[in-house]
This record gives C-alpha cells, sequence and structure tokens, in this order.
C-alpha cells in the first residue's frame, strides 16, 4: 500500500470496509486543479493492489489526454516528478496487458511474455525539436516512441520493439 502511495502521491491509497469485494481503494487528495474545476475521477475501489495500480494509472493518462483534448494542462508536467507519473502509467498499462516489468525511477523494462530474452527498456524525457514536451524513448536506440501523455501508441510502439529479433538480448 505504501508503494502505491508513493506512485501516485495525489491520491490516497487505503483499505476500503464498505466494500467486501473491493477491498484497496484510492482518493484523489485535494489540489488547486482539482478546486479550480479540473475534474476527473476522485475515487477508486479495486479487488486487489495490482488492479488498483491499473485503475491508477488508466486515470493518470485520461487526466492528461482531457487536458491535452482542451487545450490546456492544469498543471505543470515537467520535470522528474512528471516523468515518473507518466513512467507508472505506461508500467500499469503494460502489466494490464499482461507483460512483464520493471519499474524504477527512471525507466521502465518490458520483457517479451513468448521470447526468452527479448527486453526493452523505456525511458521518459524531454523532446527539445517537440518544444522540450515530455516523451517516451527507446533506451538501446535513442528513438522516440510516442508522446508521454499518449500511453496507448506507447505500448504499440513497445510491442512491436519486443517483436523484432534484434531485440533479443545476449
Amino acid at each position: 500500500m505504501e508503494l502505491l502511495g508513493e506512485d501516485f502521491p495525489s491520491w490516497w491509497v487505503r483499505f476500503s470496509a464498505g466494500l467486501p469485494a473491493l477491498k484497496w481503494g484510492a482518493q484523489r487528495k485535494a489540489s488547486a486543479e482539482w478546486d479550480a474545476g479540473a475534474g476527473g475521477v476522485r475515487t477508486l475501489n479495486a479487488d486487489s493492489a495490482e488492479h488498483l495500480r491499473w485503475m491508477l494509472g488508466q486515470v493518470a493518462v485520461w487526466d492528461t489526454e482531457v487536458a491535452t483534448a482542451c487545450g490546456s494542462v492544469p498543471y505543470e508536467v515537467r520535470g522528474p516528478l512528471a516523468r515518473r507519473d507518466r513512467l507508472v502509467a505506461l508500467d500499469a498499462n503494460l502489466r494490464g496487458l499482461g507483460l512483464t516489468t520493471g519499474l524504477s525511477n527512471t525507466s521502465v523494462l518490458v520483457l517479451a511474455p513468448d521470447r526468452a530474452g527479448a527486453e526493452v527498456r523505456i525511458v521518459c524525457r524531454e523532446r527539445p525539436s517537440d518544444g522540450d514536451a515530455l516523451w517516451f524513448w527507446d533506451d538501446a536506440s535513442g528513438a522516440p516512441l510516442a508522446e508521454a501523455h499518449r500511453v496507448t501508441d506507447a505500448v504499440v510502439a513497445i510491442r512491436g520493439l519486443l517483436a523484432a529479433p534484434a531485440r533479443v538480448a545476449s
């Protein structure tokens, strides 16, 4: 539970007593963005810590996509914490698809489920040619994969990298 709280610092993570089948819960902390009407999901309940992590990752993606679609992002999305938030969202989505991952403060290591040794390490950093917007990058090649708020696009690119014959580690 502490790890979920560390990975998603804008949420209170707790055990829910009121819903027997959904023992894990999260409540969005009050923030200037929420009070200013940014909106979004406020409460989540899940049957396991893993499902709650996936849900929190989805909410992080949705929050960014809605803010981007509206033409304004209600909070600063740069720096180490923003990069970490994007990596956590990516990790949750990849694990939700059944991929084995290893999340660190600076990257996500993704292992191919059907090919021993096939792996890709993803980092999140600014892309100077895009106004320093955050992007996911293939750490080995240095190739940009997708804007960091477009997690689904990144997942598609990562699956393509894992399927490539040259991705098997020696």
